[in-house]
């Protein structure tokens, strides 16, 4: 971007000498397409980052107001499954 600058400034200064004047063009365009090209890296870039944002999002639970219920409540407990046993032991002989 100097360069280009700098010629334009010699350019300004001397405005009959052109000879400069295709370089700068050229110059202009390098940077043109180098421009576009990192735009277009940047929001590729952004179009995966917010993918991967979106599903890292949906792998949170979200809580709908209701308290969480807890499952493991309802399950018997060891214990309760050593009571069972038990039971059913003592009720073998028809007792």
């Amino acid at each position: 971007m100097k360069e280009i600058i700098e010629a334009l400034r010699t350019l300004q200064a001397e405005p009959d000498d052109l000879s400069n004047l295709p370089t700068i063009v050229a110059q202009l365009e390098e940077y043109q397409t180098n421009t576009i090209t990192k735009e277009q890296e940047y929001q590729d870039r952004i179009v995966k980052l917010q993918d991967s944002n979106r599903s890292l999002l949906s792998q949170i639970p979200i809580n709908d107001g209701k308290p969480p219920s807890n499952e493991e409540d309802n399950k018997p407990s060891f214990e309760d499954a050593q009571q069972e046993l038990i039971k059913a032991m003592q009720n073998v002989g028809g007792n």
